[in-house]
């Protein structure tokens, strides 16, 4: 699922969910999503409102206080984000990498559907 925001930068991208690097539940109706550009890297800050009948479907459930009115600050990130500099192969490498894409892609080539995909990868396993 992909939309678009505003960076501060680049102007109009489009993110999603893997964009995200923070969530911030601010009492019971608002939250703050942090996300991150990706074509600059930039911290994109959106502020939503919770929908009354989100806040009211989770007023039953287990939420841990989470939309109680008394909630404080909460602030959730799925994942740490390091950037890990890549070394690009090595040209028999590269060359090794390019045969095995073309060996699935000619396995591939005659699939109809992913269920057809499916079944050509499940027989190969065996």
């Amino acid at each position: 699922m992909d939309f678009s925001v505003i960076c501060p930068n680049d102007g109009p991208v489009e993110v999603g969910l893997d964009s995200i690097s923070t969530i911030i539940f601010k009492g019971i109706e608002s939250v703050v999503i942090i996300l991150v550009c990706p074509r600059c890297g930039a911290e994109i800050q959106v502020a939503l409102q919770i929908p009354d009948l989100f806040i009211a479907a989770a007023d039953g459930d287990d939420t841990d206080g989470l939309f109680s009115p008394d909630a404080q600050v909460l602030e959730y990130q799925p994942f740490a984000r390091r950037v890990e500099p890549v070394e690009p192969p090595s040209p028999a490498e590269q060359r090794r990498i390019d045969r095995y894409c073309e060996y699935f892609r000619r396995q591939l080539a005659s699939a109809d559907d992913v269920d057809a995909i499916l079944a050509e990868i499940d027989n190969q396993s065996r």
